[in-house]
């Protein structure tokens, strides 16, 4: 099953046409995107289009089709007894093709 959401590998900052996940993913160039905000203002989330999506060994980037206006952070804080936690603005496939069926009967 095609993955339908990841998390940043990177920060994505304000002004960056370029998102790398921490996974690779099988989207594809005209996908739709939404990237998640990071901060504690829920407009800050913004949608944009894939254009050139690439795949390493270990994970994927892509350019988008507009910069973006604001910060989506990516990062691990380190907690008082060492242990760490990401913290990662999740990014999540939009446009997908899904099928509703009833059951095995019933007509496509």
């Amino acid at each position: 099953m095609e993955k339908v959401k990841s998390v940043l590998r990177v920060p994505a900052l304000a002004g960056s046409t370029t998102v790398e996940l921490v996974e690779k993913v099988g989207w594809k160039n005209g996908e739709v995107v939404a990237i998640a905000s990071t901060d504690f203002d829920g407009t800050h989330a913004e949608q944009r289009i894939i254009t050139n999506i690439r795949n390493t060994s270990t994970y994927t980037l892509f350019d988008i089709t507009e910069p973006l206006e604001f910060d989506h952070d990516s990062y691990e804080e380190t907690l008082s007894d060492g242990s760490k936690v990401p913290i990662r603005g999740e990014v999540g496939l939009l446009s997908r093709s899904i099928v509703i069926q009833g059951d095995e009967n019933s007509a496509s």
